[in-house]
């Protein structure tokens, strides 16, 4: 592996999404004729939280040196970044993040749905190189009450082939565009309450007690918008 491979993913998120602007121009002109949409082009965060750190595998709560910041990327997107991601628990095979809109229980466009849509790019990895078996995974959710009894309910992407929960790799520094429809949602009256993101990253320190592999960098997300 060259250097300049070893490390692309220093590039800035900019200068990421200036490489791929042909790819990402035809997903935004469709997202801006959208409504409702969260692009995150104000400079801010627009209320949406982080959720840090979990087991993937048994979703318990991981205790680590330094995890991820949330903050606004160029007022392009929504950037969760890690300077690097440091374990205290090194046993850890893969771990979660959760992006979470804020409360869309009064947004009228997020209401009557059919799912949700977003733009997503992995511009984090390790200095060490790439996993040779996809380790770093992106899963849409989605939080309702039912009005009909009140009861509440999260969704999460389904593969009916493999009557399994979905979760679509993500490749290092490549532009990706999900749109999730949600069949359930046109069964009965929902009253939709918010959207997140599941990610998914591998502790590749696993073993190694030491950080300089470490992964660092941000996953960016942008053009969040719902689906009718």
């Amino acid at each position: 592996m060259s250097i300049d491979e070893k490390w692309i993913f220093w590039e800035s998120p900019v200068e990421i999404i200036t490489s791929h602007m042909k790819e990402l121009i035809p997903q935004a002109i469709k997202a801006i004729s959208k409504v409702g949409c969260f692009r995150f082009d104000d400079g801010t965060t627009q209320n949406w939280k982080l959720d840090q750190l979990y087991d993937s595998g048994t979703q318990a709560s991981i205790a680590y040196f330094s995890g991820f910041t949330l903050a606004n990327s160029q007022k392009l997107a929504l950037a969760a970044t890690a300077c690097p991601l440091l374990f205290v628990n090194n046993q850890v095979d893969l771990c979660d993040i959760y992006l979470q809109s804020p409360d869309l229980t009064l947004e009228p466009n997020w209401q009557q749905i059919t799912g949700f849509s977003l733009d997503l790019q992995r511009c984090i990895g390790s200095p060490c190189g790439e996993p040779k078996t996809p380790k770093y995974f992106a899963q849409l959710q989605l939080f309702a009450d039912d009005l009909t009894d009140n009861s509440h309910h999260q969704f999460a992407e389904w593969n009916a082939a493999t009557n399994s929960f979905k979760f679509n790799p993500v490749a290092l520094n490549q532009p990706y565009h999900f749109v999730w429809k949600v069949p359930t949602l046109a069964q009965r009256k929902w009253q939709i309450k918010s959207v997140r993101v599941r990610l998914t990253m591998p502790n590749v320190n696993k073993g190694i007690g030491a950080g300089e592999c470490a992964i660092r960098g941000s996953w960016l997300i942008g053009n969040v918008c719902p689906e009718k």
